[in-house]
């Protein structure tokens, strides 16, 4: 639940993938006030995978989307982008503590949330840079968002996964292998943002407009002030407030969350190039 659930103001429905990292704009301008000050409030709602965030948007049974823009990037006559949460991708590729490269890899099971949206397109960069290609050299399991995928890792049902930040810290303290970041890999990816329907978007244009203007200042407010945001973001995400703070950390410091929300150039052409060599299967 979030504050801006109760009192007045136009309710804007919110679907998210998972209680991630990336959602803090939501959860500042949330916490601060910023939605009921603009005259929004908000319902959240955990779709669990990126497919199913992309596909409650479209069906209608929300309003806004915090994932993969890779639905809007396909289809911007459907959907359209409101603000980039994450222009560089935050994660690391974590494996069972026995494989400490990414060749040992080779006929693994590597847990992801989508075949088709997100993280996929990251490991299989990753993974090529070293000679390993699917669907040849390894398996994709649909494992889930994040949290699911560091259950899985813990479990022993699949052998890495791509884990964002904090995950990737609390894998690396558990004992886990840390065998790279995807952000050295793919310094560019649209990898998160904030999307609405079209016809939703021109039939509610104040609304959307309060909407993004109460993220944007919330953006503002992660950049001014990060050990503030970390706070925000221990509470929403349910980590440590040292994590959290690693967290933010790593998202201002290197342009990951721009203070505009803006989606960089090279993010987007990197993502299409993604979606358009992307196998099937």
């Amino acid at each position: 639940m979030t504050p801006s659930e109760d009192g007045g103001g136009d309710l804007v429905r919110v679907g998210a993938v998972a209680p991630a990292v990336v959602n803090l704009p939501l959860w500042v301008a949330a916490d601060a006030g910023l939605l009921a000050d603009a005259g929004v409030r908000i319902t959240e709602t955990l779709c669990g995978t990126t497919d199913a965030t992309t596909a409650a948007l479209i069906d209608g049974e929300i309003d806004v989307a915090l994932g993969t823009p890779e639905g809007a990037l396909a289809a911007p006559e459907t959907l359209t982008i409101l603000a980039a949460l994450a222009n560089r991708p935050p994660l690391s590729l974590v494996a069972q503590p026995g494989i400490t490269s990414i060749p040992g890899l080779r006929g693994a099971d590597i847990g992801t949330s989508s075949l088709q949206e997100g993280t996929v397109h990251l490991v299989q960069a990753m993974l090529a840079a070293h000679g390993l290609h699917y669907p040849g050299d390894y398996r994709f399991a649909l494992a889930g968002a994040h949290p699911q995928r560091w259950a899985a890792l813990q479990d022993g049902s699949i052998q890495a996964a791509l884990q964002l930040v904090p995950f990737d810290y609390l894998a690396e303290d558990a004992g886990f292998s840390m065998l790279g970041r995807a952000e050295d890999y793919v310094p560019w990816f649209a990898f998160s943002a904030v999307c609405v329907r079209a016809d939703w978007a021109q039939a509610n244009h104040r609304l959307v407009e309060a909407f993004r203007g109460a993220l944007l200042a919330a953006a503002a407010r992660i950049h001014a002030d990060p050990d503030a945001a970390a706070e925000v973001a221990a509470r929403h995400a349910r980590i440590s407030p040292a994590h959290a703070r690693r967290a933010v950390l790593r998202l201002v410091q290197n342009g990951a969350m721009p203070s505009d929300l803006a989606l960089h150039p090279e993010a987007v052409r990197r993502t299409l190039a993604a979606m358009a060599s992307r196998p099937a299967g």
